[in-house]
């Protein structure tokens, strides 16, 4: 039986290391550093950074190609010390650490944040839908993009409430929000449509004549300036910050090695563009979340939110989805959107809507002795009779992935709730009292 899951170790094929030769500290020569090259950017051996990039793009021509050039790119870098050889083990190790981020942001202008949730997206997707794509039929692909992205921001809250991480990464829901639950913005990155738009973009060089990748790699001609070609992004962007550099993977040391000339060629102003470097050696950005430790632990603990009595309507009938009438509340006092049915605010918060349709038409069906799994088997065959299926899987089966998910669902929100209100009495008010509104609550 699935479960709704991009735990790591449960969905990631195991690493399988690259096996080395028996004298590493050799230093290679040019075929032998081809081979080892070919064999890292091969997209059918699991563990290779060609394997995951193919995984991603789905083109394995264009990830082998992409994924040899970033090879090359590292190895430049690496060479410019004069101290360093290359030896077995010091190519296997750079050939190990190739940035699949860095490769999709300089090919397609991806930014890390969507490339890191896309990742954990396409994995879960294959998991949930299988190899022929037919799994879990229930759950559109914006459904898992939105589960998994929920479920990364949980494990990160998780992590900083614990003291393991000092900031939060918010990935971004399908449409492009912030999982922050304290900030109702678009991210820059986009969601689940940009992301889509990186495979267009892939089968398209798919079509396009790559290099033989049997030529062997020419280690003493490539002494290019690698901090030059990285900068080379910049040309002509303008607005250049922290934020920009980090994301495009441009270090401190890069723009220290060029020239002001060199800056002002290249459209830049050197002054501005040294002093957003400067700031990467800063501490990253703050914690949007903060945890107040003398902030309430439960909703219970709260006051409710104020709702008139077509939002508390609509709570009580949420309540036979979710089961947890506190909860739907403050779910009901955050929804601005103009439909009130409890199918569509529940969606609206990343609950897949065949499963709360499912659950809404179960709860009127009379039981008649029957069982909680033959209603809800009934209630999916109703709605998927329609011209227009819109029911769940029918069955134990399916009756136990709508509890699962409504599991999930309840810790997840109560989460993000709890930790809005407690981050907002810290960060926006510190020393006043919140003033009491009609949607304090913003969930997204």
């Amino acid at each position: 039986m699935h479960v709704y899951t991009t735990d790591r170790g449960a969905v990631t094929a195991a690493h399988t290391p690259m096996p080395t030769d028996t004298n590493d500290d050799t230093p290679v020569g040019e075929l032998e550093f081809d081979r080892i090259v070919s064999r890292w950017s091969n997209p059918k051996i699991a563990g290779t950074p060609a394997w995951r990039l193919n995984g991603m793009i789905h083109q394995p021509d264009v990830a082998s190609e992409l994924v040899r050039t970033a090879i090359t790119v590292k190895t430049v870098e690496a060479l410019r010390d004069p101290s360093k050889t290359l030896t077995r083990r010091y190519a296997h190790y750079l050939c190990s650490r190739v940035s699949i981020e860095k490769i999709l942001n300089d090919q397609y202008g991806m930014a890390p944040t969507l490339v890191r949730q896309a990742s954990k997206y396409e994995t879960l997707r294959l998991k949930l839908r299988g190899g022929d794509g037919r799994g879990h039929r229930e759950l559109t692909d914006e459904d898992i993009w939105d589960i998994a992205a929920r479920e990364e921001a949980d494990r990160q809250m998780a992590a900083y409430a614990r003291g393991e991480r000092k900031w939060m990464r918010w990935p971004p829901l399908h449409d492009g929000m912030s999982t922050n639950p304290a900030a109702h913005r678009r991210l820059k990155c986009g969601g689940l449509d940009r992301w889509r738009e990186l495979t267009q973009a892939a089968a398209l060089d798919g079509n396009r004549p790559h290099r033989n990748i049997d030529d062997g790699l020419q280690i003493g001609d490539m002494r290019v300036d690698v901090a030059d070609e990285a900068l080379g992004l910049v040309d002509g962007s303008g607005g250049i910050d922290r934020q920009w550099l980090a994301d495009h993977h441009i270090t401190s040391s890069m723009i220290n090695e060029l020239s002001d000339e060199r800056l002002l060629a290249m459209g830049l102003d050197p002054q501005e563009l040294r002093a957003a470097a400067a700031s990467l050696d800063a501490s990253d950005a703050t914690v949007a979340c903060p945890v107040d430790a003398s902030a309430p632990r439960r909703l219970e603990d709260l006051p409710l939110p104020p709702l008139d009595a077509k939002h508390r309507r609509a709570a009580e009938r949420m309540g036979d989805v979710v089961d947890d009438p506190v909860l739907c509340l403050w779910l009901v006092a955050g929804y601005h959107g103009r439909a009130l049915q409890p199918d569509a605010v529940l969606s609206h918060y990343g609950f897949p809507v065949r499963l709360a349709r499912t659950a809404l038409r179960a709860k009127r069906l009379p039981m008649d002795g029957k069982t909680v799994v033959d209603v809800w088997s009934e209630a999916c065959g109703q709605l998927n009779a329609l011209a227009r299926p819109r029911g769940a899987t029918p069955g134990p089966a399916g009756y136990a992935e709508f509890q699962r998910t409504v599991e999930r669902f309840r810790v997840q929100m109560r989460t993000q709730i709890m930790c809005r209100l407690t981050g907002r009495r810290k960060v926006a008010h510190p020393t006043q009292p919140q003033p009491a509104a009609p949607h304090p609550v913003e969930c997204h």
